[in-house]
């Protein structure tokens, strides 16, 4: 257990040290304001304030930021450290640690930058070349839980006595998002006429010959590939999560209403988790995204659905708000659209904390670290995915995290510009799913 003295107890104080202690090096922690109740512990003691100075304590003097509320204008100026990269330094000569870690942290996962910014991309979502992680070349690194673990060797060499706790082990979370079931069956009969017509007046004869194939049942349709996507997980020990698009077809969002019935079905008889995957038009419309889970939950799983992973737009807090109101209890939504990387700096679940209230929610936050959107709106070739996968699950893995990945049915259709990633993901998760059985078995070791 460590105590930690501060001169001030704030919800963003008890936040971010409940999520460094107990969530990532799940260590207890109690957090007290009154000097004179440290007599009652006889556990290491971290000092957190401005003014107060506890004897045989690791200090760390703060920022000001876990102190107040609302939001104010930051520039933070990041600074290599330590073989890290650190901002929101103090500078003060009887600190052990240069800068105030607790403040950073908070200002990374709480998403700060973000809130009230103008910095928007095409679909009105903030940009990840307008983030501080972006801009100082830390993006692709889980920092808040590498400065737990420097933090938690520092508390060691200060001889306090602070014992590490038994760690959590590394999760490996595959993500399939079914915007799509289908290339060419189950489609608008003008379209299908449509396609035909034009492939025939481009000469495009094999794509024709395959499509017509497909339409008489000659062949299976490339994008209807479920039972293979459930096979593949099943063979490496994983379980996916499906996020099923309940829309009518529109612009971004190409999923029909009848297409599904059959499909779901044969998930559910698997017991897969089906869950919600809110539109490209329900972005902003608590009334829009509550029919569509209602649909979902009433007429195709027949469950209740309690994750979400939003359809290209997510926006701080407002997203959040929605879903708090709909009951969601778990979103995988925290990631970039165009890059891949750690948008909150963390690989550890976490509780969003609404700064607009000022209170940490119910909902759980798990970050997403690679999408195939993101891939291939970095352009990164298809030999690249699976050793920046395994190079990605790696870096989790040192710091226990959990890595999840989203892939789209489509992307492992292994058709069209999609040809070749299906193989390299094959490969990706086979390396992950033994480092996660591996993970287990170091956990079962450690508690014997």
């Amino acid at each position: 257990m460590l105590v930690v003295f501060t001169e001030l107890y704030t919800p963003r104080v008890k936040y971010i040290f409940e999520q460094i202690f107990e969530k990532i090096l799940h260590q207890e922690v109690v957090i007290i304001n009154d000097k004179l109740a440290l007599s009652s512990y006889s556990c290491p003691i971290l000092c957190y304030s401005r003014t107060e100075t506890i004897p045989n304590s690791f200090v760390v003097r703060p920022h000001g930021l876990l102190f107040g509320s609302g939001i104010k204008q930051y520039a933070p100026e990041v600074e290599d450290w330590n073989n890290t990269k650190i901002f929101f330094k103090t500078g003060n000569s009887d600190e052990d640690l240069p800068f105030d870690m607790f403040s950073a942290a908070f200002y990374l996962i709480s998403r700060y930058e973000e809130y009230g910014s103008n910095e928007l991309n095409k679909f009105g979502c903030y940009k990840a070349e307008s983030s501080l992680a972006y801009k100082n070349g830390f993006l692709d690194e889980p920092i808040i839980d590498q400065w737990a673990y420097l933090l938690e060797d520092l508390l060691q060499q200060k001889n306090i006595g602070y014992e590490p706790a038994v760690k959590n082990r590394f999760v490996f979370r595959p993500l399939v998002n079914l915007d799509r079931l289908y290339k060419y069956r189950k489609r608008l009969l003008a379209i299908t006429i449509y396609e035909l017509v034009y492939k025939m007046l481009n000469s495009k004869w094999v794509s024709l010959k395959h499509q017509l194939k497909v339409l008489f049942f000659l062949a299976d349709d490339p994008y209807f590939n479920i039972d293979y996507v459930i096979e593949l997980h099943n063979r490496n020990n994983l379980v996916p999560t499906f996020f099923l698009l309940v829309k009518k077809r529109i612009k971004y969002d190409n999923q029909i209403f009848y297409t599904f019935y059959c499909s779901v079905r044969k998930l559910l008889r698997r017991n897969f988790l089906v869950e919600f995957h809110p539109s490209y038009s329900s972005f902003g419309s608590y009334t829009k995204m509550k029919t569509e889970k209602s649909f979902l939950e009433s007429s195709v799983i027949r469950a209740r659905a309690t994750m979400s992973l939003f359809h290209l737009r997510m926006v701080l807090p407002q997203s959040y708000h929605n879903l708090l109101k709909l009951s969601i209890k778990e979103d995988y939504s925290m990631s970039y659209l165009n890059h891949i990387g750690f948008r909150a700096s963390t690989c550890t679940p976490f509780n969003f904390y609404d700064i607009s209230h000022e209170h940490t929610t119910k909902l759980v936050i798990h970050p997403l670290e690679i999408s195939d959107r993101a891939l291939k709106s970095m352009e990164v070739h298809h030999e690249m995915l699976a050793k920046l996968m395994k190079d990605y699950a790696d870096k989790i893995k040192h710091v226990n995290g959990e890595m999840v990945t989203s892939f789209q049915n489509v992307s492992l259709s292994n058709d069209g510009n999609w040809y070749g990633w299906r193989g390299e993901y094959e490969s990706a998760i086979r390396y992950i799913s033994l480092l996660e059985n591996h993970s287990i078995e170091e956990s079962i070791d450690l508690s014997r």
